[in-house]
């Protein structure tokens, strides 16, 4: 016999749209929030000094450190 997904998840998704139909807006006041103020622009370097500086930190922060120890207390 063959089991197929579909019915199990055309179940799933009904019950989530109904839920979500029925939900109602039982103590939802109808004003509008403020819209949040938009986020301050990234500071840009200036400076090929500056944009050196990032792209190490970077490449130093993607390296992993990490020890035989370590490698040892993940495997078992």
């Amino acid at each position: 016999m063959k089991y197929s997904l579909t019915c199990p998840t055309t179940a799933a998704l009904f019950a989530g749209l109904v839920a979500a139909a029925c939900g109602g807006t039982a103590g939802v006041r109808s004003e509008t929030a403020p819209a949040p103020a938009p986020a301050p622009a990234p500071q840009r370097a200036t400076s090929i000094a500056e944009l050196e500086a990032i792209y190490w930190a970077r490449t130093d922060s993607a390296r992993m450190g990490f020890t035989a120890a370590d490698v040892h207390f993940m495997i078992g």
